[in-house]
């Protein structure tokens, strides 16, 4: 079954796409294609509400866009999942959060699980991630989120660098009780294995597991249900 998933990054910038294309290609199906874009305006990174708040009407549009195109899915590629309840309820695709989706397995493959987030130094409960785990529900289920004091924009200049801040930052949220870590960026790819060796604990990369759950949403025809995000009941003129 042909399954066209478009791949919103939610930032104004492509610096991103062919990375994120490359880490997705080699996890989806055969029969799924991926369509990987990025915001036309908006601002480079999302690590906090005001940077969130830049992103969340373009990020909508260009869901909109891949429904009127004929996509079979949409991902919010973002762990903050800017715009994700809006696009519920405009879209009759599914439409994937991968904050959203992290956070759920998290939650089914331990008893708690922490967030470790690029950005700067926050208390354990503050940020846009922490905020969308009380609307989801999971707030008894995570210990809280542990930044990295990276801005986004840097990850890919010392791997290394990166590697030994989630190791210390996933050692503190493990004797913290969590038994699940969530890494809590779209972009963090490919030290995963290494920390999870090093700590023993599962580490979810968030890209990928909403990249299944879509599919499988696809194949089931399965999307998010119009009693819980109605399509919006009036026609309104919108200025971007």
């Amino acid at each position: 079954m042909l399954k066209r998933i478009r791949v919103i990054i939610p930032v104004n910038t492509p610096i991103w796409n062919q990375a994120v294309l490359q880490d997705l290609d080699s996890f989806k199906s055969p029969e799924t294609s991926l369509e990987v874009v990025n915001l036309k305006k908006g601002i480079p990174s999302v690590e906090t509400h005001f940077d969130e708040a830049w992103v969340i009407p373009f990020t909508l549009e260009e869901a909109l866009k891949a429904e009127e195109e004929g996509c079979h899915g949409a991902l919010i590629y973002c762990t903050a999942d800017p715009a994700l309840l809006a696009c519920k309820e405009a879209l009759r695709i599914p439409v994937v959060g991968i904050g959203e989706a992290a956070f759920f397995l998290a939650a089914y493959l331990g008893k708690r699980f922490a967030i470790l987030s690029p950005g700067p130094s926050l208390p354990f409960d503050v940020g846009p991630e922490v905020d969308n785990i009380k609307v989801y529900g999971l707030e008894k289920q995570c210990v809280g989120l542990k930044p990295l004091e990276i801005p986004v924009l840097d990850l890919e200049r010392d791997r290394e660098a990166v590697l030994e801040k989630l190791i210390q930052a996933g050692k503190e949220m493990v004797k913290r009780g969590a038994d699940v870590l969530v890494l809590g960026c779209g972009v963090l790819l490919g030290l995963e294995k290494r920390l999870s060796a090093v700590l023993q604990v599962p580490v979810i990369v968030p890209g990928r597991v909403a990249l299944k759950l879509c599919e499988s949403l696809i194949e089931l025809g399965l999307a998010q249900s119009k009693r819980a995000f109605p399509l919006p009941g009036f026609n309104k003129e919108v200025t971007l």
